[in-house]
Protein backbone atom coordinates (compact mmCIF):
# COMPACT_ATOMS: atom_id res chain seq x y z
CA UNK A 1 0.00 0.00 0.00
CA UNK A 2 1.39 3.41 -0.89
CA UNK A 3 0.30 6.99 -0.30
CA UNK A 4 1.71 10.13 -1.91
CA UNK A 5 1.95 13.51 -0.18
CA UNK A 6 3.32 16.37 -2.27
CA UNK A 7 5.92 18.75 -0.79
CA UNK A 8 7.09 20.34 -4.04
CA UNK A 9 7.46 19.41 -7.67
CA UNK A 10 10.72 17.55 -6.99
CA UNK A 11 10.31 16.57 -3.33
CA UNK A 12 7.46 14.44 -2.09
CA UNK A 13 6.62 11.92 0.64
CA UNK A 14 5.64 8.33 -0.12
CA UNK A 15 4.19 6.02 2.54
CA UNK A 16 3.75 2.24 2.64
CA UNK A 17 2.34 0.06 5.36
CA UNK A 18 2.63 -3.62 6.17
CA UNK A 19 0.71 -5.88 8.52
CA UNK A 20 2.06 -8.72 10.64
CA UNK A 21 1.20 -12.39 10.27
CA UNK A 22 -1.33 -12.07 13.09
CA UNK A 23 -3.32 -9.27 11.46
CA UNK A 24 -6.85 -10.62 10.82
CA UNK A 25 -6.46 -10.24 7.04
CA UNK A 26 -3.15 -12.14 7.08
CA UNK A 27 -4.52 -14.82 9.40
CA UNK A 28 -7.40 -15.41 6.99
CA UNK A 29 -5.09 -15.42 3.96
CA UNK A 30 -2.80 -17.99 5.57
CA UNK A 31 -5.68 -20.30 6.49
CA UNK A 32 -7.11 -20.07 2.96
CA UNK A 33 -3.65 -20.69 1.49
CA UNK A 34 -3.17 -23.75 3.70
CA UNK A 35 -6.55 -25.15 2.58
CA UNK A 36 -5.52 -24.55 -1.04
CA UNK A 37 -2.22 -26.37 -0.41
CA UNK A 38 -4.12 -29.36 0.94
CA UNK A 39 -6.48 -29.39 -2.06
CA UNK A 40 -3.52 -29.33 -4.47
CA UNK A 41 -1.82 -32.07 -2.47
CA UNK A 42 -4.90 -34.24 -2.97
CA UNK A 43 -5.37 -33.25 -6.62
CA UNK A 44 -2.94 -31.02 -8.55
CA UNK A 45 -5.76 -30.06 -10.94
CA UNK A 46 -8.29 -29.08 -8.28
CA UNK A 47 -10.28 -25.87 -8.72
CA UNK A 48 -10.35 -23.96 -5.43
CA UNK A 49 -12.10 -20.76 -4.33
CA UNK A 50 -11.53 -20.54 -0.57
CA UNK A 51 -12.25 -17.63 1.78
CA UNK A 52 -11.76 -17.32 5.54
CA UNK A 53 -13.54 -15.06 8.02
CA UNK A 54 -12.19 -14.47 11.52
CA UNK A 55 -13.42 -12.54 14.52
CA UNK A 56 -13.11 -12.89 18.29
CA UNK A 57 -12.81 -16.60 19.15
CA UNK A 58 -14.35 -17.65 15.83
CA UNK A 59 -13.11 -18.73 12.38
CA UNK A 60 -15.21 -19.70 9.37
CA UNK A 61 -13.78 -21.25 6.20
CA UNK A 62 -15.99 -21.36 3.14
CA UNK A 63 -15.94 -21.53 -0.61
CA UNK A 64 -16.14 -23.90 -3.54
CA UNK A 65 -13.85 -26.79 -4.49
CA UNK A 66 -13.92 -29.10 -7.47
CA UNK A 67 -11.67 -32.15 -7.53
CA UNK A 68 -10.94 -33.61 -10.94
CA UNK A 69 -9.62 -36.91 -9.60
CA UNK A 70 -11.27 -39.17 -6.98
CA UNK A 71 -13.74 -36.36 -6.35
CA UNK A 72 -15.87 -37.98 -3.65
CA UNK A 73 -12.94 -39.47 -1.76
CA UNK A 74 -10.91 -36.24 -1.86
CA UNK A 75 -13.89 -34.13 -0.81
CA UNK A 76 -14.31 -36.33 2.27
CA UNK A 77 -10.59 -36.11 3.07
CA UNK A 78 -10.65 -32.32 2.77
CA UNK A 79 -13.75 -32.03 4.94
CA UNK A 80 -12.01 -34.00 7.67
CA UNK A 81 -8.88 -31.81 7.51
CA UNK A 82 -10.15 -28.22 7.20
CA UNK A 83 -10.69 -27.63 10.91
CA UNK A 84 -7.29 -29.00 11.93
CA UNK A 85 -5.65 -26.89 9.20
CA UNK A 86 -7.27 -23.71 10.50
CA UNK A 87 -6.37 -24.48 14.11
CA UNK A 88 -2.76 -25.32 13.19
CA UNK A 89 -2.27 -22.09 11.24
CA UNK A 90 -3.76 -19.97 14.02
CA UNK A 91 -1.54 -21.63 16.64
CA UNK A 92 1.59 -21.42 14.46
CA UNK A 93 1.02 -17.66 14.12
CA UNK A 94 0.81 -17.34 17.90
CA UNK A 95 -2.91 -17.29 18.61
CA UNK A 96 -2.78 -19.64 21.58
CA UNK A 97 -4.39 -17.51 24.29
CA UNK A 98 -7.95 -16.23 24.56
CA UNK A 99 -6.67 -12.88 25.85
CA UNK A 100 -5.23 -12.32 22.33
CA UNK A 101 -8.80 -12.47 21.00
CA UNK A 102 -8.32 -15.92 19.50
CA UNK A 103 -7.06 -19.28 20.73
CA UNK A 104 -6.54 -21.74 17.89
CA UNK A 105 -7.05 -24.66 20.26
CA UNK A 106 -10.36 -23.46 21.68
CA UNK A 107 -11.91 -21.16 19.05
CA UNK A 108 -15.32 -21.90 17.55
CA UNK A 109 -14.95 -23.17 13.98
CA UNK A 110 -17.29 -23.62 11.02
CA UNK A 111 -16.58 -25.31 7.69
CA UNK A 112 -18.73 -24.09 4.79
CA UNK A 113 -16.73 -25.46 1.86
CA UNK A 114 -18.88 -27.15 -0.77
CA UNK A 115 -18.65 -28.42 -4.34
CA UNK A 116 -18.06 -25.88 -7.08
CA UNK A 117 -21.16 -24.62 -8.88
CA UNK A 118 -21.70 -26.37 -12.22
CA UNK A 119 -22.32 -22.97 -13.83
CA UNK A 120 -18.92 -21.69 -12.71
CA UNK A 121 -17.28 -24.98 -13.65
CA UNK A 122 -18.55 -24.85 -17.24
CA UNK A 123 -17.36 -21.26 -17.57
CA UNK A 124 -13.89 -22.09 -16.32
CA UNK A 125 -13.58 -25.35 -18.24
CA UNK A 126 -15.12 -24.16 -21.48
CA UNK A 127 -17.90 -26.75 -21.48
CA UNK A 128 -20.78 -24.30 -21.83
CA UNK A 129 -21.77 -22.46 -25.02
CA UNK A 130 -20.66 -24.11 -28.23
CA UNK A 131 -18.57 -21.13 -29.41
CA UNK A 132 -16.44 -21.34 -26.25
CA UNK A 133 -15.89 -25.09 -26.22
CA UNK A 134 -12.40 -26.05 -25.09
CA UNK A 135 -11.43 -22.50 -24.06
CA UNK A 136 -10.08 -21.77 -20.59
CA UNK A 137 -12.16 -19.26 -18.67
CA UNK A 138 -11.63 -17.34 -15.44
CA UNK A 139 -13.66 -17.82 -12.27
CA UNK A 140 -13.03 -14.23 -11.19
CA UNK A 141 -11.81 -11.12 -12.91
CA UNK A 142 -9.63 -8.40 -11.46
CA UNK A 143 -7.46 -5.48 -12.45
CA UNK A 144 -4.06 -4.91 -10.83
CA UNK A 145 -1.04 -2.75 -11.48
CA UNK A 146 2.53 -2.92 -10.27
CA UNK A 147 6.09 -2.26 -11.24
CA UNK A 148 9.67 -3.11 -10.33
CA UNK A 149 12.14 -0.45 -9.19
CA UNK A 150 15.83 -0.38 -8.27
CA UNK A 151 15.50 1.09 -4.76
CA UNK A 152 16.06 -2.26 -3.01
CA UNK A 153 17.56 -5.67 -3.85
CA UNK A 154 13.99 -7.03 -3.82
CA UNK A 155 13.14 -4.58 -6.66
CA UNK A 156 10.29 -3.12 -4.65
CA UNK A 157 9.79 0.35 -3.13
CA UNK A 158 11.96 1.00 -0.07
CA UNK A 159 8.96 2.11 1.99
CA UNK A 160 7.30 -1.28 1.54
CA UNK A 161 10.45 -3.36 2.13
CA UNK A 162 11.31 -1.41 5.31
CA UNK A 163 7.73 -1.84 6.56
CA UNK A 164 7.94 -5.59 5.91
CA UNK A 165 11.36 -5.86 7.59
CA UNK A 166 10.15 -4.11 10.75
CA UNK A 167 7.39 -6.68 11.13
CA UNK A 168 9.65 -9.63 10.33
CA UNK A 169 11.91 -8.47 13.16
CA UNK A 170 8.92 -7.95 15.47
CA UNK A 171 7.75 -11.50 14.72
CA UNK A 172 11.21 -12.86 15.52
CA UNK A 173 11.34 -10.95 18.82
CA UNK A 174 7.84 -12.17 19.72
CA UNK A 175 8.40 -15.84 18.89
CA UNK A 176 11.76 -16.00 20.68
CA UNK A 177 10.12 -14.31 23.70
CA UNK A 178 12.79 -11.60 23.57
CA UNK A 179 9.91 -9.15 23.97
CA UNK A 180 7.37 -11.34 25.76
CA UNK A 181 4.51 -8.85 25.71
CA UNK A 182 4.31 -8.62 21.91
CA UNK A 183 1.17 -10.11 20.35
CA UNK A 184 0.52 -11.51 16.84
CA UNK A 185 -1.49 -8.62 15.39
CA UNK A 186 0.80 -5.80 14.24
CA UNK A 187 1.13 -3.04 11.67
CA UNK A 188 4.02 -0.86 10.53
CA UNK A 189 4.17 2.24 8.37
CA UNK A 190 7.19 3.96 6.83
CA UNK A 191 7.28 7.34 5.07
CA UNK A 192 10.26 8.32 2.91
CA UNK A 193 11.03 11.65 1.28
CA UNK A 194 11.90 11.43 -2.40
CA UNK A 195 13.69 13.78 -4.73
CA UNK A 196 12.36 12.83 -8.13
CA UNK A 197 12.56 9.02 -8.07
CA UNK A 198 15.40 8.87 -5.52
CA UNK A 199 14.72 8.18 -1.81
CA UNK A 200 16.74 10.68 0.23
CA UNK A 201 15.61 10.26 3.85
CA UNK A 202 13.21 8.44 6.12
CA UNK A 203 10.62 10.95 7.31
CA UNK A 204 8.47 8.88 9.67
CA UNK A 205 8.24 5.37 11.10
Amino acid sequence: MGLFSSKSKKHYLFTSESVGEGHPDKLCDQISDAVLDECLRLDADAHVACETFATTDFVLVGGEVKFTKNAEENAKKLASEVESIARRVACDIGYTDEKFGLDGNKMEFMNRIHAQSSDIAQGVEGTGLEEFKGQQGAGDQGMMFGFACSETPELMPATLIYSHNILRRATELRKTRTIPWLRPDAKSQVTIEYEGFKPIRIDTV
